[in-house]
């Protein structure tokens, strides 16, 4: 059971981690108001 967890918690932090970097370039590629750096980091 708390090896679930812990695959559970570092698939989430995995998913995470790439989601951020993904709005990341979305947000450098047109360098409009795009909030979701913003929503990342708060």
């Amino acid at each position: 059971m708390k090896k679930l967890t812990v695959a559970a918690t570092f698939i989430i932090s995995i998913v995470s981690t790439s989601f951020a970097t993904f709005a990341h370039q979305i947000n450098s590629r047109n360098n409009t108001s795009f909030p979701t750096q913003d929503f990342i980091l708060a």
